[in-house]
């Protein structure tokens, strides 16, 4: 999930956005071994104008691919280290996406610092990491504060579009799970409910049909039986070789 687009395009001839690309591509089988290549990237080959789009694929895989949280945090330290000095944009946008893990593993932090659209993309792109990596009592508490936040910056908020993204995204996430206990399947619901009703109002007649099937099967799992696994017999007890 793309969130971050770069600062500029003079990086379009460098080979970086081939590079990122792949990145993007590659990095839900292989999520450690392109951390490797990010980090590695930062350190060797990376611009001023790489930095944004470099560090959100960073912050997501350490964040919701493998709760790794002193890794993200790590790197945004030798990140700065490398960039001592940045123009004041690119700081505070990283410095948003640094917090994304900050909210994550403390959904009653605050972030008095942003606006309220900050506030919102930071809670918005924590909601997932929680949920996946610490718990669904997590998840619970930083979608009532994104639900609450859109409420209040209004029904035209451009980022009405990137929550239905994140939710959409973090439904398939679930359902996708093998086993899901009550509070995640109660989570579920809710989030496929809110990312429904968001594409309801901000998306295409695609993503509606694609929202609504996603919330079909968000309901399947919520239903599922207590121990269906897969729903699979073992073979060799049940039918004669």
């Amino acid at each position: 999930m793309q969130i971050e687009n770069s600062v500029q395009s003079a990086g379009s001839h460098d080979g970086f956005p081939e590079f990122i690309t792949r990145c993007w591509q590659d990095h839900t089988l292989h999520p450690k071994t392109v951390r490797t290549e990010l980090h590695r990237f930062l350190a060797t080959n990376a611009k001023i104008e790489h930095l944004i789009e470099l560090s959100a694929l960073a912050c997501h895989i350490d964040a919701e691919h493998l709760g790794d949280w002193q890794s993200a945090m790590d790197y945004y330290a030798r990140l700065h280290a490398a960039f001592p000095s940045l123009p004041e944009g690119v700081r505070h946008r990283l410095k948003r996406q640094r917090e994304i893990i900050t909210k994550a593993l403390d959904v009653r932090a605050e972030l008095a610092e942003f606006d309220e659209r900050s506030v919102l993309y930071i809670t918005a792109l924590a909601l997932p990491a929680a949920t996946l990596q610490i718990d669904a009592s997590a998840g619970q508490a930083l979608l009532s504060q994104v639900i609450a936040l859109l409420e209040m910056i209004g029904p035209e908020a451009p980022e009405r579009r990137l929550v239905a993204v994140v939710t959409a995204n973090l439904t398939c996430d679930i359902v996708q799970r093998y086993e899901l206990p009550t509070d995640m399947r109660a989570l579920l619901l809710r989030v496929a409910k809110t990312s429904h009703e968001l594409w309801n109002d901000v998306g295409d007649a695609s993503d509606k049909s694609r929202s609504a099937y996603r919330l079909s099967l968000a309901s399947v799992r919520a239903d599922e039986p207590v121990g269906n696994g897969s729903g699979r017999y073992p073979r060799f007890r049940h039918v004669e070789a």
